[in-house]
């Protein structure tokens, strides 16, 4: 099995629903290496679902998790003359977020500022509307 752990910003988020209801998030996240003594970034494809698809659509763009997951590496295309890796994401956890220390969080961000302060939160303190959820 293909296991990875990153710790990567998140550049661009996209909200799905698959068919039978759960969250899928999908999108661009950026990861920094060394190459020969010399820092880089690099973006990577992700894709999540449930529970982390909710942590990670609360928290939002330019936040910092540490992921864990598989990273799969797809053949050549026509879409896509080269190799296409994509990084499924089993667990989350958010490090940074943009809430600032001295503000209340809101309702949208709860989970992520209570996670980032490793206060354990069970039931995500989080209501998902079901205004489009395609049941």
């Amino acid at each position: 099995m293909n296991n990875i752990q990153l710790r990567v910003r998140l550049d661009s988020i996209n909200e799905s629903y698959t068919h039978d209801g759960k969250l899928q998030i999908s999108g661009i996240c950026s990861f920094k290496f060394y190459d020969k003594n010399e820092l880089k970034v690099r973006p990577l494809s992700f894709i999540t679902y449930g529970q982390n698809a909710v942590t990670l659509n609360q928290t939002g763009v330019n936040t910092i998790h540490l992921v864990s997951g598989r990273l799969n590496i797809y053949k050549p295309s026509e879409q896509n003359p080269n190799h296409q890796p994509v990084l499924t994401i089993d667990r989350c956890l958010c490090l940074e977020n943009s809430v600032e220390p001295n503000k209340s969080p809101t309702p949208t961000n709860y989970v992520s500022h209570t996670v980032a302060n490793n206060i354990p939160n069970h039931n995500n303190g989080h209501k998902l509307s079901l205004e489009n959820v395609p049941f």
